[in-house]
């Protein structure tokens, strides 16, 4: 699932050592997320995405082969360097201790940016939030019919 909001760009192939990806650039394009090894994708490229959306299955492509790694998903933070034009990995704790309030949230870069250039409707998350659990069989049903219940009161505000 995305980590974040953008514009997808998918590379459906197993060659290289990223085999399946998609690369998701954050609206005001200063980082993007990377989810690699895919075994199937289901988005298409220049795809807008909100976070929670369903891209993918995890897998092992790479170097020709379905299963040329271990099956996993190796995922990146990239942020843009505007004075070298490059993208560089982000190291998410940057010095910090390895604890759960560390963690970063790259939906937060963008909701807190106040340069970002489009912001989705609020509805529209909770749509795709909703389609994405009814798809999904990573939730339990128990989990699924709460917040499928708190979703559907939310939009019919």
């Amino acid at each position: 699932m995305a980590t974040h909001q953008g514009k997808a760009t998918v590379k459906n192939d197993l060659n290289g050592n990223t085999g399946r990806m998609v690369t998701i650039t954050s609206p005001d394009g200063k980082f993007r997320t990377k989810y690699m090894h895919l075994k199937s994708i289901s988005i298409k490229d220049g795809q807008e995405i909100n976070e929670a959306t369903q891209i993918g299955e995890i897998g092992g492509s790479r170097k020709g082969e379905e299963f040329g790694g271990n099956v996993h998903l190796h995922y990146q933070i990239e942020k843009y360097d505007s004075e070298s034009k490059t993208w560089n990995p982000y190291n998410p704790i940057e010095g910090k201790e390895k604890t759960k309030d560390n963690v970063v949230d790259p939906q937060k870069w963008i909701n807190t940016n106040q340069n970002s250039s489009k912001s989705l409707d609020p509805k529209e998350v909770l749509r795709n939030e909703l389609d994405t659990l009814k798809k999904s069989r990573a939730y339990s049903p128990e989990y699924v019919e709460k917040r499928t219940k708190e979703i559907n009161l939310e939009l019919s505000k």
